[in-house]
């Protein structure tokens, strides 16, 4: 996906992707609520019987085909409120995801939950490279942003498809409503949870599309992504494997806080270099990686890495959180963090867009500490216990820290072209 991202950078406009990125945030609000969270329910349940699984079943049906419904007939209304008439052909055509993935959505959770990560995995790839190649040739052949949406419901299909094919011999396939009151108890609150996540995310998107202009959504949304590359490449990979494995400890009455710890300690001697990296070089990575029509995206990658810095020790909260029961917390803490960054979306934009991300990046001042009190709350996580937890991944930080600013020297120095600045880099 991220290699496909760079090539479609280049053959798509900054406003043409920024009318797709309106349409992928709205429908993946959708995506979080087409499932009400059944997939974590059926991870983290200690008692999963076949009547649950069946009502876990309905429970996706009845969402999102609901939801499919609902972005169908809306899709005209956000069109007229942007002012761009295709938007309600793209959200129809990615409205066609809803209505398929249901047929597959409880069958991957029950692998999460048996840890079959093998399968998933060659599911997962064979989506991707299928969506990225249709995806790709369709740009090339001139379709625009409808590339983009008719790749993501071909992906879905071929996952649908291998999901079917490798479900596990007597999985139950009929739905029905036994214990639909349990389930949809637990699912409301990690929906919730999961739709302030996206809408979190996807908020820039929208709100500068109104207040300033598509061209600001393309970069502030290019700069977004490639930040979220450690998001993509790490985070995600890493909270599949961590619900399942702490709800399997939570079941077997073992601890769950020093497995956490030693996971922030992994994520952050990960996750601050790679920042303080991006945020040094993105004047080298930037205009070698998407072309040098986003080199106003720049400033905003560096800002905004600096701000994921201060959140790196809370990325694996969430599925603490969820895999012991407290996801109602979860749902407080992720609530605080969406409204304290959408105050620079509305009150920055008249300062310019580098403003507006400096404002965003700003608010993990008070959303890491903010975390940390819930984890003491909760778990009885001390500032020592953290701070023991972190210590060497801020000693692998200076010593990446150092050789990046010699790295800088050097490159400042030589007088290369952009690709073999990249390549050096």
């Amino acid at each position: 996906q991220f290699v496909t991202s760079l090539i479609i950078a280049r053959l798509l406009t900054p406003a043409e992707l920024g009318v797709f990125s309106i349409a992928a945030v709205l429908i993946g609000v959708g995506h979080t609520l087409r499932d009400l969270g059944v997939v974590e329910y059926v991870i983290q349940e200690k008692e999963l019987t076949e009547a649950r699984l069946r009502s876990a079943l309905m429970m996706v049906f009845i969402a999102a085909w609901g939801v499919g419904a609902v972005a169908w007939f809306a899709s005209g209304l956000v069109a007229d409120f942007y002012g761009v008439a295709d938007l309600e052909k793209i959200m129809r055509i990615l409205g066609i995801n809803f209505f398929l993935l249901p047929f597959g959505s409880v069958v991957m959770a029950h692998m999460r939950r048996e840890m079959q990560f093998g399968k998933i995995a060659a599911i997962q790839i064979a989506s991707s490279v299928i969506q990225a190649a249709l995806s790709i040739v369709l740009a090339w052949w001139g379709y625009s942003y409808f590339s983009m949406a008719y790749a993501a419901v071909a992906g879905t299909t071929v996952s649908i498809i291998l999901v079917l094919l490798l479900r596990p011999r007597g999985f139950p396939f009929l739905p029905s409503m036994g214990e639909l009151r349990r389930v949809f108890g637990f699912g409301s609150f990690s929906s919730a949870r999961a739709l302030l996540q996206d809408f979190d995310k996807g908020a820039p998107d929208l709100i500068l599309g109104r207040l300033m202009n598509m061209e600001a959504v393309g970069y502030f949304g290019r700069a977004a992504g490639l930040v979220d590359l450690f998001n993509r490449l790490v985070v995600q990979a890493t909270n599949y494997v961590a619900l399942p494995h702490l709800s399997a400890k939570v079941r077997a009455g073992e601890d769950v806080t020093q497995p956490y710890l030693r996971a922030v300690a992994l994520m952050t001697g990960l996750a601050w270099p790679f920042y303080a990296f991006l945020a040094l070089f993105a004047g080298v990575i930037v205009p070698v990686l998407y072309g040098p029509q986003w080199h106003p995206a720049i400033p905003l990658v560096q800002v905004i890495c600096l701000g994921e810095m201060l959140l790196a020790p809370f990325y694996l909260q969430g599925q603490l959180a969820i895999s012991t029961g407290h996801v109602r917390w979860e749902v407080v803490r992720v609530l605080a963090s969406l409204l304290l960054k959408l105050l620079p979306l509305f009150l920055l934009p008249d300062y310019g867009l580098t403003a507006v991300a400096a404002g965003y990046a700003a608010t993990s001042l008070i959303v890491a500490p903010f975390s940390f009190l819930i984890l003491r709350k909760l778990f009885d996580i001390r500032v020592s216990s953290l701070l023991n937890t972190c210590w060497r991944s801020f000693g692998v930080f200076l010593a990446s820290l150092v050789m990046m600013a010699a790295g800088n020297i050097l490159i400042r120095q030589m007088e290369l072209i952009p690709t073999l600045r990249f390549l050096v880099t």
